[in-house]
């Protein structure tokens, strides 16, 4: 996950029947010296703004179209600073701060919350707020449509109120990239159940491969035809949600 620019929104790593799912990247300010944002603060981002490292843009009221909400406002771990850390550090950090936010954003199980298109992003102060001291970072929801993002459905917590989700949010892969995207939009597969992989450590690609083509069979219905996808390294690591989701031809 240590991507840069837009491709930590958007990329998904692979080929045949592999992707590489990547959880969520960035974070940003909003508020005085140290622009310190709120929980509950709602934007409406571009992608260039989802993908950047730092978010100052103010928020907007909830009650208009939003696709990110802050989830969370944690402080760097004591004794560590944004100076001491590089983009692959803060990713393990963010992970770590973030993804408690998401689970309890969501609710549910990791089986369940891996058949949506939720993800996270998280966000830096910008140069000058750092230089001020800030050691804040920001956890944003979002709902991922292919290239895009998509307008949030609902601010209520959790999100998700069942173990069926919903079209609206529910994961799907569009276009040639097999970019994840939510099932009302167009799309080429559908996922159709989740299962939990019993490896502690990130296995690698190649095992990876070998254990969807093992275990995604007893799962789809699309037996000629299916894919699947997994988290990244980071989060399998650093959250422990060591899903493996399996996708139907749609």
């Amino acid at each position: 996950m240590t991507r840069s620019g837009r491709t930590r929104l958007l990329a998904a790593v692979g080929a045949a029947l592999a992707l590489t799912v990547t959880a969520p990247v960035t974070a940003g300010g909003a508020t005085a010296a140290t622009g310190k944002p709120v929980v509950g603060e709602c934007r409406q981002l571009t992608v260039d703004q989802a993908a950047a490292g730092s978010n100052p843009i103010n928020p907007i009221a909830c009650s208009s179209p939003h696709n990110a909400r802050v989830i969370a406002v944690p402080t760097l771990p004591k004794g560590v600073t944004y100076a001491d850390i590089g983009a692959a550090k803060l990713d393990k950090i963010a992970t770590r701060l973030c993804y408690p936010a998401f689970r309890a954003a969501l609710g549910q199980t990791d089986r369940v919350r891996n058949m949506s298109a939720y993800g996270f992003l998280y966000f830096q102060p910008t140069a000058q707020q750092r230089a001020a001291g800030a050691r804040w970072l920001r956890c944003d929801l979002r709902l991922r449509h292919g290239a895009t993002l998509a307008t949030l459905p609902t601010d209520r917590k959790p999100a998700l109120r069942g173990t069926v989700v919903p079209a609206g949010v529910r994961r799907c892969l569009a276009g040639k990239a097999l970019r994840i995207t939510v099932c009302e939009a167009s799309h080429r597969y559908r996922a159709a159940g989740a299962v939990k992989v019993d490896l502690k450590r990130y296995p690698g690609r190649t095992k990876l491969v070998r254990i969807g083509r093992q275990r995604c069979p007893a799962v789809v219905t699309t037996d000629a035809d299916f894919r699947f996808t997994w988290n990244s390294k980071t989060v399998w690591n650093v959250a422990h949600d060591r899903t493996l989701i399996c996708y139907n031809r749609s």
